[in-house]
């Protein structure tokens, strides 16, 4: 059809007669449009949008047009755009609807920050090759923000970091699993296939690829939680002044907050005297960590050295802490409760050697030691200590007790103090005005009490040593920050 018997049909149709054809001379004719040198769309999937205009069209209120100010050029405002820091706050400023598509108004747009960098037609040509070559997204950052972000003095490990909060706010906007598979697909990244499985998170977590802060081994240990606490501490707003830990046992999880620094002052608390006496002396005793280090090292393990220091009665602190420390390491699974066994054969038959590392245990007492001042123990009641911190909104709990709610009762086993009041340890978590984390079996009991105090949960996997994938759950009020 030519434009004349397109126009024709509008007369005989009687569209020149309707409110806004009328007034306008011709009656066709669109007012106030013109050619926009670049646009960007006001909603977008995995990223906004933004288009040099090289065809001149006309866009209408799909897309918002750009016309760049004196001293700047649409091709270096494009290339500026894309990268790592800009996307964050396009997340982060926009809005996004039930399905997970952003939208960004033009004030939201024009508050973006974007590093600017003014590029050549060359150059810019460059871009759009490498644009219509890479299979994601993220190809595209990870040279941009190199080139970009360079000039903020950001490190290497400070570019992937702000790549994995883009990809966290992104996962957050597109939680519907029907849009997954486009995210695995677009990002070019290794994602567990799991991760369709809304029931339990990924990826999984061995253990063996988590730095071991605490000299103990401690059954039910959270080495494997401690990516998982970094996510979740990283997404607060504000850096929390108290991190407590209510049921400290081998620590692992404060003490990785306090060596990453990731809250003011980190509070363990442990009510076993047995573990607190090691963490009294490392922590609260001036030369303690250093003694106990010493006499580690110069400790010459063998049956009946052992049988005499565990045999031993003692009421001096830092002589019990080193007592402990030989029973859990000589003890199966390091149980401290009463009726644990002794390691006959150990690993490669090594017997109670099998995991006695004297040097390594050492370097880990004396690393504590350097960081104590930002640490704090206490030896008493953890629910004693929630209750004293419950309206401290700049505290945030990480709450692990021994596990008896469910039929398991996998804690009376392992654990000298395992009777705990579950419904009232949910209790006080629901008033507590700060955040907290919470970890448990995944039993009905605990969904149930979960539910009651209107909690979320997240299933999470684990790979333990052996390579056995495992999994627990998480609880607490908002666990969006959970991928």
């Amino acid at each position: 059809m030519s434009v004349q018997n397109y126009l024709q049909k509008g007369l005989q149709q009687d569209i020149h007669q309707r409110f806004k054809t009328k007034h306008r001379t011709p009656w066709y004719n669109v007012p106030v449009v013109w050619i926009p040198e670049g646009v960007i769309f006001k909603r977008s999937h995995l990223y906004p949008k933004l288009l040099k205009n090289e065809a001149r069209v006309l866009f209408t209120d799909t897309a918002y047009r750009i016309c760049p100010k004196e001293g700047f050029n649409i091709d270096s405002i494009i290339y500026s755009f894309y990268n790592s820091l800009t996307l964050i706050f396009c997340e982060l400023n926009g809005r996004f609807y039930g399905g997970g598509v952003l939208e960004l108004t033009p004030k939201e747009f024009k508050g973006l920050p974007i590093p600017y960098k003014s590029i050549s037609e060359e150059q810019f040509l460059d871009f759009k090759k490498l644009f219509t070559k890479s299979e994601s997204i993220e190809q595209i950052l990870q040279q941009n923000d190199t080139q970009l972000l360079i000039g903020l003095e950001l490190t290497s490990s400070d570019l992937e970091r702000l790549r994995e909060i883009r990809q966290k706010l992104l996962i957050h906007r597109l939680k519907n699993k029907m849009n997954l598979p486009s995210l695995i697909k677009h990002w070019g990244i290794a994602i567990q296939s799991s991760f369709l499985d809304t029931s339990v998170s990924t990826p999984v977590i061995n253990v063996a690829s988590v730095s071991q802060r605490s000299p103990f081994r401690y059954p039910g240990g959270k080495t494997w939680l401690v990516p998982r606490i970094r996510q979740w501490l990283s997404n607060a707003l504000t850096k929390p002044q108290k991190f407590i830990e209510p049921f400290a046992g081998g620590a692992i999880v404060g003490l990785t907050v306090a060596f990453d620094q990731l809250a003011d002052l980190v509070i363990l608390v442990e009510r076993d005297e047995q573990v607190a006496a090691v963490w009294e002396t490392i922590i609260n005793t001036q030369d303690g960590a250093e003694w106990l280090a010493n006499q580690i090292a110069t400790f010459e393990l063998t049956p009946e050295a052992a049988e005499a220091v565990v045999s031993s009665r003692t009421r001096i602190i830092r002589n019990k802490a080193f007592k402990t420390i030989i029973q859990n390491r000589i003890n199966h699974g390091g149980i401290l409760a009463p009726g644990a066994g002794v390691l006959k054969h150990g690993e490669n038959g090594k017997g109670i050697t099998s995991r006695w590392y004297p040097e390594t245990l050492q370097k880990r007492i004396l690393d504590i030691a350097k960081i104590k001042q930002r640490l704090k123990f206490i030896r008493g009641d953890g629910f004693e200590i929630i209750r004293k911190n419950l309206r401290n909104n700049k505290a945030v709990f990480f709450i692990d007790p021994p596990y008896t709610v469910s039929a398991k009762k996998a804690g009376a086993r392992l654990y000298k103090y395992h009777q705990v009041d579950h419904e009232e340890l949910f209790w006080l978590a629901s008033r507590i005005e700060g955040d907290f984390l919470m970890t448990y079996d995944d039993a009905e009991e605990v969904r149930a009490l979960a539910v009651k105090h209107r909690f979320e949960t997240r299933l999470v996997a684990m790979s333990n040593t052996r390579n056995t994938t495992m999994t627990e759950l998480l609880i607490g009020r908002n666990l969006d920050w959970v991928i």
